[in-house]
């Protein structure tokens, strides 16, 4: 073992202790965890990872609370046991015997991004544990990002930061605007456009900060190809100051054009290089779609979604978003914990959808961990002009309240739809 990976391993084991502590000061209610285990950077000849993976926080229901350095270390608790290899396949798993997805979403995102390299031993990072790490800002463990517990941020986000500086890796990956919101607020470096809609970029130490859109959301494949030959563009000049200029000057050059060229053609750019914010993106949303419905056009299935997504009101839903290539609209209201008052993710959590099913628009009203108790109050409050196509809810936890046919005027569902979340929050808020 050299003096360096010496003392990398020295400052990581300080590191996981004097974090675990923070943690505990900041919460003992829930679980936190690393993801990908850190435990395997203190093995000899051990290289820093090309590549160190950052999202807001783990999306699970807290998991095992780690309550000294060491158990920080071994990562999530659903890789304990698991050698390398095994976490690897069970990251990368594509179907299991019944040929339903398994895996990682985002494990395969990343991948995917990565195969547009020119370099062809990037395409092999994720394959390799020693070359990549997956970690998140914030190590608290809750289904949803908005339910991460009451506390100081920055001072969870800055143990994050510090674990950049030791590991030292060529490429820190930043997703979703969350993360990035909250590195810029605790890091003394500040992200800077890179391609507007598209990358910011940093440095961090020795490190290339690259923070785009979460992995969760769409990607166009000239998206998916412009940041992967970047994060590639990266990794092969990781010793070089890299800004917007010499991305610019490089042969990723005609990526960002065609990129830029498909963005123009979708909705008006900002001119002062920031991606557009989410209230003047729904408002070009529905210039364009209902300009496409006054000029006669037919609207297919997912723009009629995306344009109900874009013209309904949420009504305080804790979270509003289209799923299944955006076929599928779905609104939620979390439970009240009666000793805080917080909104919280529980068994009884109110789901709203939309979705097609036999030829016709079907709205469902019910909970989303089968509790038909709720699910029956819940149907009584809310049973105006709606009428329940199915109240066995014994046997289901959907209530379905209205069935329209695929010709139902746009306008005509969003009223619908708009009446029907006033009644779910007022129902939620009693």
């Amino acid at each position: 073992m050299n003096n360096e990976q010496y003392n990398i391993q020295a400052k990581l084991e300080k590191w996981a202790k004097e974090t675990v502590e923070v943690y505990k000061k900041q919460s003992t209610e829930i679980g936190f965890y690393t993801q990908t285990p850190l435990s395997i950077f203190l093995k000899d000849n051990i290289q820093k990872p090309d590549l160190l993976i950052l999202g807001i926080n783990p999306g699970s229901g807290g998991g095992i609370r780690r309550n000294t350095g060491t158990e920080l270390l071994k990562g999530n608790p659903c890789f304990e046991g698991m050698d390398s290899d095994r976490i690897i396949k069970n990251m990368s798993e594509e179907k299991d015997n019944n040929k339903n997805r398994k895996g990682w979403a985002l494990w395969h995102r990343v991948n995917n991004m990565l195969k547009f390299s020119n370099n062809e031993d990037h395409k092999k990072i994720l394959r390799n544990l020693d070359r990549f790490v997956l970690s998140n800002m914030i190590f608290f463990g809750t289904e949803k990002e908005n339910q991460i517990p009451n506390i100081k941020r920055e001072e969870c986000a800055k143990q994050t930061i510090e674990l950049i500086s030791i590991l030292q890796p060529k490429v820190v990956l930043l997703l979703g605007s969350q993360s990035r919101k909250l590195f810029d607020r605790a890091s003394e470096n500040k992200l800077e456009v890179l391609v507007p809609n598209s990358m910011y970029h940093c440095m961090s130490g020795k490190s290339h900060v690259l923070a785009i859109k979460h992995t969760a959301y769409y990607y166009s494949s000239i998206e998916m190809e412009l940041i992967g030959k970047t994060i590639g563009y990266i990794l092969d000049h990781s010793e070089e100051i890299i800004n917007k200029e010499c991305i610019y000057a490089s042969y990723i050059k005609e990526d960002i054009i065609r990129f830029e060229k498909m963005i123009q053609s979708k909705r008006k750019v900002k001119t002062d290089g920031n991606p557009i914010n989410e209230k003047e993106e729904k408002q070009l949303t529905i210039q364009t779609l209902d300009g496409k419905i006054k000029a006669g056009g037919k609207l297919k299935e997912t723009e009629f979604f995306k344009l109900l997504k874009a013209k309904i009101n949420p009504n305080g839903a804790d979270s509003c978003a289209l799923f299944y290539r955006g076929k599928l609209l779905n609104y939620e209201y979390y439970t009240q914990r009666p000793a805080n008052g917080k909104y919280i993710n529980s068994k009884d959590t109110i789901a709203i959808d939309i979705l097609i099913e036999n030829g016709e628009y079907v709205i469902r009203v019910g909970t989303r961990r089968n509790n038909p108790d709720i699910t029956r109050e819940l149907a009584i409050a809310i049973d105006g002009e709606f009428r329940p196509g199915n109240t066995d809810v014994t046997v289901s936890h959907w209530h379905v309240h209205k069935k329209m046919p695929l010709s139902i005027d746009c306008d005509e569902m969003v009223r619908i739809m708009n009446e029907l979340l006033t009644k779910v929050k007022a129902y939620r808020d009693k």
